[in-house]
């Protein structure tokens, strides 16, 4: 943080109920010059996905590349909802396996997903 590598952007939006691709322009200025933003959380997680249920597959990479406002993202997040992109059918299975009534809720299971520009 001395350094100016790591930077904390405190916002009201965080706490708002907005999707994040309705950032507003003072987090999008803040973001342009980033390397990446990191969004922890699963709460912030169902906002960037605009609480919606894609299919599980769908690929977190295209999908933050169509509004995330600077080259990259990464997001960290304990599996709470069913709210969920970027799991492979092989992971799905091998999840519902394991878990068949709440491998999307029951905070077993995490992901981390990172996209770049």
């Amino acid at each position: 943080m001395a350094e100016g590598r790591l930077c904390i952007v405190p916002s009201t939006f965080y706490t708002s109920a907005r999707d994040f691709w309705e950032l507003p322009k003072d987090l999008c200025t803040e973001y342009a010059d980033a390397a990446a933003v990191i969004l922890k959380g699963d709460a912030n997680y169902r906002r960037l996905l605009g609480d919606l249920h894609w299919p599980y597959e769908t690929d977190f990479d295209a999908y933050v590349k169509s509004f995330w406002p600077c080259a990259g993202l990464i997001c960290l997040r304990t599996m709470k909802s069913g709210v969920a992109v970027g799991i492979t059918p092989d992971q799905q299975a091998k999840c519902k396996s394991e878990r068949p009534d709440d491998w999307l809720t029951c905070g077993v299971y995490g992901q981390i997903l990172a996209s770049s520009k």
